[in-house]
């Protein structure tokens, strides 16, 4: 998942900050690959194609990552990175737990924040 030319330079910015651009990107890596996964899955199951080995090893490699991440959360805020991760917007996040649009937006701060905290 992470690749070798992953190094921190403390030249450029501070630790937390790199860190909670590692975490940041690995969560938008995360959301890209499964919309890419779901269309591709659209196209596979049209044509009966088996998935690769490739995405078998990146699928685990992403459930290891969020399972990582949300065992250090509260279960409050593990529920909502799961929605957040599994892409659903905002605007959907909070249709699903019926909480108002602002609510979800301060709990996606906070849940950052408590995530750039973790980095550390």
């Amino acid at each position: 998942m992470l690749e070798g030319s992953l190094v921190f330079n403390p030249e450029k910015g501070g630790l937390l900050a790199f860190l909670f651009r590692v975490v940041s990107n690995a969560v938008l890596d995360e959301l890209r690959r499964s919309a890419v996964r779901r269309a591709a899955s659209l196209d596979a199951e049209q044509h009966d194609l088996p998935e690769s080995r490739a995405d078998a090893r990146d699928e685990m490699e992403s459930a290891e990552v969020r399972d990582a991440i949300r065992g250090r959360l509260d279960p409050g805020d593990a529920g909502f990175f799961d929605l957040l991760v599994s892409g659903l917007s905002i605007a959907e996040i909070a249709l699903q737990l019926q909480l108002p649009l602002a609510t979800a937006y301060r709990r996606r701060a906070k849940l950052l924040e408590h995530l750039k905290r973790l980095a550390d």
